[in-house]
């Protein structure tokens, strides 16, 4: 599969909320990651791999919510309208500055390490 046809799969997965979608397009990222020298995503995506196969038997509850699209938030009812926990947490992180007034007055340093902070970075 090239690698257009893979993102197309990714952002489907992510946007649907389909779980099997999602683990068979990670999969498919994995030797674009490590032929590509992304050691970290390589190792990290392997490992999660490895966890989400063998969530079904550890964790059978958790594994039905992600079957039912529960690894995506969906802020309307719209079946093309799920996105990644992480993406949620910027954009309300970001709203949250912008409306406040904020952000205009500081740099991109200090918003960075703010969301650091935000995030619950190790220091």
């Amino acid at each position: 599969m090239d690698m257009v046809a893979l993102l197309r799969h990714y952002i489907r997965a992510k946007r649907t909320g389909d779980w099997y979608l999602h683990l068979a397009t990670m999969k498919e990222m994995l030797p674009h990651f490590a032929t590509t020298d992304h050691n970290n995503y390589t190792k990290s995506l392997r490992n999660f791999l490895q966890d989400m196969n063998n969530l079904k038997e550890k964790n059978p509850s958790i594994y039905k919510s992600f079957e039912d699209g529960q690894h995506v938030v969906r802020r309307n009812d719209r079946f093309w309208s799920g996105i990644s926990l992480d993406q949620v947490i910027e954009q309300d992180l970001m709203r949250a500055l912008k409306t406040s007034g904020i952000l205009p007055q500081i740099s991109l340093f200090r918003i960075a390490v703010a969301i650091f902070k935000y995030s619950g970075g190790v220091t």
